[in-house]
């Protein structure tokens, strides 16, 4: 239940403003229920606090596609090991965009 509740302020706040005043609600009730994960939660939520607002401030960007682009080079280093030219794998990283990488289980 605190899990969906914590998911519908990102669905439903329209403002920093509105977003911290639910965020502050949402863990004055969790640290009513005592629960360890919850308590866990809070100290998570107050350590990134500018940042999770950041969400609001910045009109709801996230840096996920920068992640995503970042872990295909790491996948793309480690499927290229022992490459030498460094210009080649500069352009493999520039060419990243335009194909599909096979992650291999």
């Amino acid at each position: 239940m605190m899990k969906e509740y914590l998911r519908s302020i990102y669905r439903v706040a329209t403002s920093a403003t509105s977003a911290e005043i639910a965020l502050q609600f949402w863990i004055k009730i969790a640290k009513e229920i005592k629960s360890e994960e919850l308590q866990k939660m809070i100290g998570t939520l107050e350590n990134h606090w500018d940042g999770i607002l950041g969400f609001w401030h910045f009109g709801g960007i996230t840096n996920a596609a920068m992640e995503g682009f970042n872990n295909k080079i790491r996948t793309l280093l480690r499927q290229a090991y022992g490459y030498r030219d460094h210009e080649y794998m500069r352009l493999k990283i520039f060419d990243l965009p335009n194909r599909k990488l096979q992650v291999v289980v």
